[in-house]
């Protein structure tokens, strides 16, 4: 099961319950892995609207960071070992 909940307590809970995390396992699933919209969002058949969304700019410090770090990895790829990749740790100072 998703989200480490075992299968034989998922089986214990009341079918409601199972029936609205399945639910949002199916729904979560139909979103777009980059952009986070779901396809009936734009489907004018079904009460979606083709301009729902703009796009604007939008900072992230978080992402800046990830990019820095990024742009130090690519430029040391050679010294550094194969799977690695940036991730954001607070700083213990």
């Amino acid at each position: 099961m998703p989200h480490g909940i075992p299968h034989s307590v998922f089986l214990g809970w009341d079918p409601d319950d199972r029936d609205k995390a399945l639910w949002w396992t199916v729904h979560q699933r139909q979103r777009c892995p980059n952009c986070g919209t779901r396809p009936a969002v734009f489907d004018e058949e079904h009460g979606g609207d083709l301009h729902a969304y703009t796009a604007e700019p939008h900072h992230c410090r978080g992402c800046e960071i990830m990019a820095q770090g990024q742009d130090w990895l690519d430029q040391h790829r050679k010294e550094v070992r194969r799977g690695t990749s940036m991730r954001l740790v607070p700083r213990e100072d």
